[in-house]
């Protein structure tokens, strides 16, 4: 079967309760691609219902992955996951690029375990720059005291309208990426 991203559309949710039955497809595609730490349906309704989230879909007539992130006072993506029979089909860079192209100007974060190379790796291609957290925020998985990258996207005019000087990008997993 051939996919073209033209076949996919991006859906924006702001409340859980708009989901309906879809919410089921949605914790689906979560246990099966984090199954040892996966949100359940409290989670989910919780985080999607908080103030300034919202939640992205992408498929065609079915949801086959999905975003969830806090829009202030920049764009922190909380959780991305597409459902494992669609992926390397580009549907996590369609909702990528979707945010991008609404950021207005705003760079846009994610939180990435360090053992969870397959994400380091896809937030690199598209071209978010990657860094080890410092100090207190070190560990932000508590439960496995696992160390924790931050990656960022910034537009062109945000390092120079915020005076921004980056940090270095070494990090001790550098030699799995091609």
């Amino acid at each position: 079967m051939n996919f073209r991203h033209e076949d996919y559309k991006v859906k924006y949710y702001k409340y859980a309760s708009a989901l309906g039955t879809k919410l089921n497809r949605i914790l689906e595609i979560e246990r099966l691609s984090f199954p040892e730490g996966h949100w359940n349906e409290e989670d989910f309704k919780r985080v999607i219902d908080y103030q300034d989230n919202y939640l992205l879909t992408v498929g065609s007539d079915d949801i086959y992955g999905f975003l969830i992130l806090n829009s202030k006072p920049f764009l922190d993506i909380w959780n991305l996951a597409v459902h494992p029979e669609f992926r390397r089909r580009g549907l996590g860079s369609i909702l990528i690029n979707c945010l991008i192209e609404n950021s207005r100007g705003r760079k846009i974060q994610a939180k990435v375990r360090e053992k969870n190379l397959n994400a380091q790796k896809f937030f690199r291609a598209q071209k978010f720059r990657g860094s080890l957290l410092k100090g207190d925020e070190t560990y932000d998985y508590p439960d496995e005291y696992e160390e924790t990258y931050i990656f960022e996207w910034l537009p062109e005019n945000y390092q120079q309208k915020n005076n921004l000087i980056l940090p270095s990008t070494k990090n001790r997993i550098k030699q799995y990426f091609s």
